[in-house]
């Protein structure tokens, strides 16, 4: 590992020059919807974050997920001090739909790795097993992408659901002066990482904010 830090940082070049997920996509899983609902992110080697299987060894492997789960978490106050951490439950795959698109996931994986151009790096699977095997693997090795969003929705006053106004960015009532501006405003879930949408919403907010200031 050392020399590996010493090429990166002297030449830019060598394992540390990468940060080997730069292959990835996103794809449909079936005909009939609107916008690809799976990515995909390529890793050259075995790596089990949160999982009891054994990376150990030579291998290769596909992170995927749905773009727009439907399951709908909550999100409350522990306490009345402003100090203390909120409590989370993402319910994370508690609908039927999130679970058939992970499933799906799984078969779109295995077609990817079953072409021509993965066959001389083939030595069997690893994961997830046979396809009673899925559901069980699916619960025990998901986890989050870290792209939370929505929980503090925009939209007029009359929509029940909104947690804040869309062109002034200020929550509705209760609490004067307090504006909101990161990944909770999102009214939906876009097809894609936040990051992006994130900043384009930074920009443009900050400038309904100072209009109200």
């Amino acid at each position: 590992m050392v020399g590996i830090g010493l090429e990166w940082i002297g030449q830019g070049t060598g394992w540390g020059g990468t940060n080997h997920m730069e292959a990835g996509g996103f794809v449909k899983s079936h005909d009939g919807i609107e916008h690809p609902n799976l990515q995909f992110h390529m890793f050259p080697g075995m790596l089990a974050e949160q999982s009891a299987m054994d990376p150990r060894g030579h291998g290769y492997q596909l992170h995927v997920g749905p773009m727009r789960p439907t399951s709908v978490g909550e999100l409350g106050l522990k306490t009345a001090s402003a100090f203390d951490a909120p409590w989370i439950d993402p319910k994370a795959l508690s609908t039927e739909h999130d679970m058939q698109e992970m499933r799906d996931c799984v078969s779109a994986a295995r077609n990817i790795f079953a072409q021509d151009a993965f066959k001389p790096f083939a030595d069997g699977e690893a994961a997830p097993g046979t396809n009673a095997d899925i559901d069980a693997f699916i619960r025990a090795n998901a986890a989050s992408a870290y792209h939370p969003c929505g929980t503090c929705r925009m939209g007029p006053a009359t929509d029940p659901l909104a947690v804040v106004d869309s062109t002034t960015l200020k929550l509705h009532g209760g609490v004067e002066g307090l504006h909101v501006l990161d990944a909770s405003l999102m009214p939906s879930i876009i097809s894609g990482n936040l990051n992006g949408c994130v900043i384009m919403m930074a920009e443009k907010g900050s400038d309904l904010i100072r209009k109200t200031l």
